[in-house]
């Protein structure tokens, strides 16, 4: 037998010297573009935020002088039609608004602990519909707990939105597949790091399909906002982006991983947590009217809602006291010698918030209910705060008939004794 070649070594060491470089240099160029648009989602989340605030004062404002003039007209008359026309169009604003504020992390989030197979299972015949003709769909779910703190109708719509891009990704010959798997993964620092989340225990949702897939550059902008590669008013190219600000929204991850002509895979991240599934919501009472003579201090910042909502409620019998920040609503509790039955207030104020508000509030009239609205907020401590009164929270922008619901509401359940 004669001795290797010496050359033919050397060129393969060199080849694989080349392979291993070129490993590394792909590795460096994917962490470069995930810190690219790390940066870049975070540059526009903080811009988002603070539209949405601003937006959703004025939609409320849409959609109660909306209100108060379709109350006025008969229904057959065309002011009628067009004035409906302009809340669909407020409707479909505010949902735009929510995404954003979804995407800052600004929303005042209400997570509960649910089992995500038991969502999957629960929206699997919308799903099938969904895919329709097109495919198959195939449940691999685990068998191991899947317990995750998420908001279900988001995680829903997250998952309607991602399967409803792997149903536009088949052929339509019928041979498709969408396979929505989940399962339980230890992420280490340096997995982690390469999703932007922490390290720890995950729930992870797959969904895959064997559609025709993407290329390197539709691939690398595939989660961000109004990229669409369909280019139409049905596909405005939020579709991945809702996704993408839902599990954030949850402290979790998404990654998109896709071969032209083979498929996409697309995995969420969701921290896994431990618990007791959150039982359904009991339903509130019926409410037989909207009507009271209850009095009620408002306290809202921004003057044209605060007038708004004062008409809103004094049309119904309200008794309304108003005041346009904490400082000037505890000036005006010290020198009201009447009842107050409910404080409607802001979250976000300057000097004081709505939370130090309602404790300083409590304390000169300790059944006092409260009612927090907001439209954002960029302080995680007072989200929190404020998620402990969960049935006596509005999120702006809402319609007045929500919010005299949700005033009849609070005032008919009994007194508690904290805040």
């Amino acid at each position: 037998m004669s001795d290797p070649d010496p050359s033919i070594e050397s060129l393969q060491a060199e080849l694989a010297e080349l392979q291993r470089e070129n490993a590394q240099l792909r590795a460096a160029q994917a962490e470069f573009s995930r810190a690219r648009f790390a940066e870049k989602m975070e540059a526009l989340a903080r811009l988002s935020g603070g539209i949405a605030h601003d937006f959703n004062n004025v939609l409320i404002l849409v959609f109660g002088y909306c209100e108060f003039l379709l109350e006025r007209l008969h229904k057959d008359g065309p002011l009628y039609h067009y004035l409906c026309e302009i809340r669909d169009a407020g409707e479909h604003a505010a949902l735009l608004t929510r995404l954003l504020m979804m995407f800052g992390a600004r929303r005042v989030f209400q997570p509960v602990v649910m089992n995500i197979n038991g969502i999957i299972k629960a929206a699997e015949p919308r799903l099938r519909t969904i895919v329709g003709n097109a495919g198959n769909i195939e449940l691999r779910l685990s068998g191991e707990r899947t317990l995750a703190k998420i908001e279900p109708v988001e995680i829903e719509q997250a998952l309607t939105n991602i399967v409803g891009n792997a149903r536009d990704a088949l052929d339509g010959s019928g041979a498709g597949r969408v396979i929505i798997s989940t399962d339980t993964v230890l992420l280490d620092e340096r997995t982690a790091a390469g999703l932007g989340i922490a390290p720890g225990m995950y729930v992870r949702l797959r969904v895959e399909d064997n559609g025709g897939g993407m290329d390197g550059n539709v691939e690398a902008h595939a989660l961000e906002p109004f990229f669409s590669t369909k280019q139409s008013a049905k596909h405005p190219g939020l579709g991945l982006f809702t996704v993408y600000a839902i599990v954030r929204q949850c402290n979790g991850a998404i990654a998109c991983e896709s071969t032209k002509g083979q498929g996409t895979e697309i995995s969420i991240y969701l921290p896994r947590v431990d618990g007791v599934v959150q039982p359904a919501a009991a339903k509130p009472r019926e409410i037989t009217s909207l009507a009271g003579s209850e009095t009620i201090l408002v306290v809202e910042d921004d003057t044209h809602v605060r007038l708004l909502l004062r008409e809103v409620l004094r049309t119904k019998g309200y008794q309304v006291l108003e005041a346009e920040d904490g400082n000037a609503a505890l000036t005006l509790l010290g020198q009201y010698t009447g009842p107050v039955h409910l404080l409607l207030t802001d979250v976000v104020m300057p000097e004081m918030n709505g939370r130090e508000l309602a404790e300083a509030a409590l304390e000169r009239f300790p059944s006092l209910k409260i009612i927090y609205m907001s439209g954002y907020t960029d302080d995680e401590v007072l989200r929190d705060a404020v998620l402990s009164f969960r049935a006596m929270f509005l999120q702006k922008p809402f319609r007045p008939q929500v919010l005299l619901e949700k005033v009849r509401e609070v005032l008919a359940t009994p007194s508690t004794p904290s805040a």
